[in-house]
């Protein structure tokens, strides 16, 4: 293996050759993915819900091993297709990366069986500022302060904002809490391990398939004796629009998570992120927009908040190129 590290060097500092890009063609690199992303996810998010509330599916963990598996199984026939079979990363710098992920995919799901998706939007909207330290801490990479105040401006906003729905129909459970908490705290590990895994050379597919081939294993001991999954089976065998509902889910976590981890590898993690509380903001407001609700201060301030730490942050990453 250490022989064939030599061969790594020239496609690792390939990579960056897609810096000289002009700003007007980053700019719009930035505004297609972040387009795609929005998109793809909104739509998955209404999915789950969807999902969670067919009749007789309380089976949050079965969520989690479906979308693994078909992101498994999509990421594998892409890799195929492309050509791309080596594994560049050591396996070693997998673990951390497939723990977190299956942290943050399987405790997410499973807390959706005791809390509404907005009061999980709020916990999970505020792994933002421990994205950023770990961002300086694991990557070595430089923060300004002001950067977390614009990062600290965006998670307050959307945290305001999702307060909106929460006062509708509160949902509140101690475990649930503890089970979402959980699983920020190891979302917010990993775009910085992904990080890592592309600075090896590793491409966006191999990460994609490798991580959640090993995370797949685990939640197979996990869930496989737990009912979980024939419970979620059973619901899905009961109509066809069930089913497809799940297949349309896959389909659009893959879709979603390949253009969230290009956003990482040409962006990075801060930025990924940031694009992420975002669109979950962008999420409830088109709640709010398709369906009648009661309106609240809440919308107001939490949009000015969230609006105006991007464009902050925005004009200071130009400011500093």
């Amino acid at each position: 293996m250490k022989g064939a590290a030599p061969d790594l060097a020239p496609q690792s500092v390939a990579a960056p050759v897609k810096q000289p890009m002009e700003p007007g063609e980053r700019a719009r690199r930035l505004a297609l993915l972040t387009a795609l992303v929005f998109g793809f996810f909104s739509c998955h998010n209404y999915a789950q819900e969807a999902i969670m509330a067919l009749p007789g599916m309380h089976f949050g963990a079965a969520l989690g091993l479906l979308e693994v598996l078909g992101v498994m199984v999509c990421s594998g026939v892409e890799r195929h297709l492309l050509g791309d079979t080596r594994v560049r990363s050591p396996l070693r710098e997998y673990v951390g990366v497939s723990l977190c992920l299956l942290g943050s995919s399987a405790l997410s799901n499973i807390a959706l069986n005791y809390i509404n998706y907005p009061t999980k939007v709020i916990f999970r909207s505020s792994k933002l500022i421990p994205t950023m330290a770990m961002a300086a801490a694991i990557n070595k990479r430089r923060v300004e302060p002001r950067e977390y105040v614009y990062a600290l401006c965006v998670t307050a906003g959307l945290l305001i904002f999702a307060m909106g729905d929460w006062e509708v129909s509160p949902k509140f459970n101690v475990l649930g809490m503890a089970l979402v908490f959980g699983s920020t705290i190891a979302d917010s590990l990993l775009p910085n391990l992904q990080e890592r895994l592309f600075a090896n050379g590793s491409s966006r597919v191999e990460v994609t398939f490798v991580t959640n081939v090993l995370v797949f294993a685990c939640m197979c001991v996990m869930f496989g004796f737990s009912g979980d999954v024939a419970g979620a089976f059973d619901v899905a065998m009961q109509s066809r629009y069930a089913m497809s509902l799940m297949v349309v889910y896959v389909m659009l976590a893959y879709a979603g998570i390949t253009f969230h981890m290009q956003l990482i590898k040409e962006f990075g993690s801060i930025v990924a992120v940031l694009v992420g509380n975002t669109r979950k903001a962008f999420t409830i407001l088109l709640s709010f927009l398709l369906f009648r609700k009661p309106f609240t201060w809440h919308y107001v301030v939490g949009s000015v908040l969230v609006l105006g730490g991007i464009t902050a942050y925005a004009i200071n990453k130009q400011r500093k190129r």
